[in-house]
């Protein structure tokens, strides 16, 4: 059987570091309040790649699912020392959404003040929003269903809910349906120290998501048309967009209203 490689114990001096497994942290973090965080070995990895870089673990919330933890990798400079076991600033984190790949931080209290405290209150604006529902996707399915019934067979709008994602923290969605006959769909936003990374841009707001996926609610369909027609010129083909069995795709005709279900 594969041995697992030990933790590199490292000398950093912070109250937040802890020299322990990944596991042991996810443990020491279920029963911390949410918005805790701890710095650590990032012990998954070689142990040369271990003085490479570190782990910074987040709860972001406690879900009804379990506890929503988000693992970051803190990156030291590229020409660091070999075998040099202090930490080596600046320190490099990737964040979605800005003109950089890597935000670049003096500190681990910078890291704190500028991406653990903001990504903890942008999750804790997500899970505090009065369309967020807290469960898994049968309850989150469920929660849309009940707004369709709600809403009346001859409502123009879509139902739709937002909650966080327990599979990929770090990341929310909107789940929304146009009719009691459609599915219930997610489309999907990241949540940054900046604001909420949905469609190519960052927003400010959860109410800023909600409002761009109601002017354009057919978004994801239509992006599916134009990655279609990309391939379809590649291959040399010419004319609108069809489904596989050789039908025109019904969101190729003309954009639908907010809410309104494809053609039959």
């Amino acid at each position: 059987p594969r041995q697992r490689v030990p933790p590199l114990r490292r000398p950093v001096d912070h109250p937040m570091w802890v020299n322990k497994r990944f596991t042991e942290v996810a443990a020491e973090l279920q029963g911390k309040a949410a918005g805790s965080a701890l710095f650590h070995p990032a012990s998954s990895k070689p142990i040369a790649e271990q003085l490479r870089c570190i782990g910074l673990s987040i709860k972001l919330a406690q879900l009804s699912t379990g506890v929503l933890l988000q693992h970051v990798e803190v990156l030291e400079p590229a020409d660091k020392p070999p075998k040099q076991p202090r930490l080596v600033t600046p320190l490099r984190i990737k964040v979605e959404g800005r003109k950089q790949d890597y935000e670049s931080y003096e500190d681990l209290d910078e890291i704190v003040a500028r991406f653990v405290e903001p990504q903890v209150e942008k999750a804790t604006e997500v899970f505090n929003h009065r369309k967020c529902v807290d469960g898994d996707q049968a309850m989150v399915n469920q929660a849309v269903r009940a707004q369709q019934g709600q809403m009346g067979p001859d409502a123009a709008a879509a139902a739709y809910c937002v909650a966080l994602d327990s599979h990929r923290p770090g990341t929310g969605f909107i789940a929304f349906s146009g009719s009691a006959a459609s599915n219930v769909y997610r489309e999907y936003f990241t949540i940054t120290p900046y604001g909420f990374f949905f469609r190519g841009r960052v927003l400010p707001s959860v109410e800023h998501v909600i409002t761009a996926f109601k002017k354009n609610p057919n978004y994801r369909k239509q992006r599916e048309i134009e990655k279609q027609q990309q391939r379809q010129a590649a291959a040399g083909y010419q004319g609108q967009p069809v489904l596989p069995g050789g039908q025109p795709h019904p969101y190729s005709q003309q954009p639908m209203p907010y809410g309104a279900a494809p053609p039959a």
